[in-house]
């Protein structure tokens, strides 16, 4: 996941240009890409999280924790940043990030939590 964002947060451009010649959108695109390769970072630490927790025979805890998340937390952040405040996708993907960042940083604790 680290060396995605590292892709796409140095080469942006050239990645977007493998889907489409059209500049507009290449500029559009390469600034939500930024966005993109910091979420490739917290999305990795919510997915080993999920995974070491399944280890441990803990499943709930990570339904739990992306209920809240993405449900409770990113998609309302989101949709009233991208409506209400008026940034439009820019606003939704900030609002996924943070209920990203809220999952993963969840996992992690918990995990924390039975390790010790």
């Amino acid at each position: 996941m680290s060396m995605a964002a590292i892709i796409m947060f140095a080469f942006p451009a050239p990645l977007i240009r493998f889907f489409t010649p059209d500049t507009e959108v290449i500029a559009f695109a390469s600034r939500l890409l930024f966005l993109a390769a910091f979420f490739q970072l917290f999305d990795g630490v919510q997915i080993t999280g999920s995974g070491v927790l399944r280890g441990f025979g803990n499943t709930r805890a990570s339904m739990f924790a992306n209920l809240v998340g993405h449900w409770g937390l990113g998609i309302p952040i989101g949709a009233a940043l991208a409506f209400g405040a008026g940034w439009g996708v820019f606003g939704l993907w900030v609002g996924l990030s943070i209920g990203l960042i809220f999952v993963a940083t969840t996992l992690t604790l918990l995990w924390r939590s039975l390790v010790k």
